[in-house]
């Protein structure tokens, strides 16, 4: 059973999909899904070892946690999985990766039915 929270959610994902929603091939090794996501961009404000401050820019996605599905395995964002959308007729890759001290991937709500995967382009 669900509360009005996760209704919510779930509302609010469907509205991203239908409203701002992009079609990205998900890879983890040879296995990969299609699915449907929004883009947006994260800054981060990255401190090394001596103090210099860095910022670094994130293409994050928002995506259904359920539609991360390989080989009929429902899986968990990690580093090293691939995100290739379609930008401008090119085709582009980004690299799931943690910038500073966050995870490669957040929940968006309490439940983590939507979730924020950071990535960096890497071609």
């Amino acid at each position: 059973m669900t509360n009005m929270l996760q209704d919510g959610v779930a509302w609010l994902g469907g509205q991203l999909k239908n409203s701002a929603g992009l079609t990205v091939t998900y890879y983890r090794g040879a296995g990969s899904v299609s699915i449907t996501a929004t883009a947006t961009m994260h800054e981060f404000e990255l401190v090394d070892s001596d103090g210099i401050i860095t910022i670094a820019v994130a293409r994050d996605y928002i995506v259904h946690a359920a539609d991360l599905v390989i080989s009929a395995v429902t899986i968990t964002p990690r580093g090293g999985d691939r995100i290739v959308e379609t930008i401008n007729g090119l085709s582009q890759t980004f690299e799931v990766v943690p910038f500073g001290n966050q995870d490669e991937h957040e929940p968006v709500d309490p439940d983590s039915l939507l979730l924020t995967i950071h990535t960096k382009r890497i071609s």
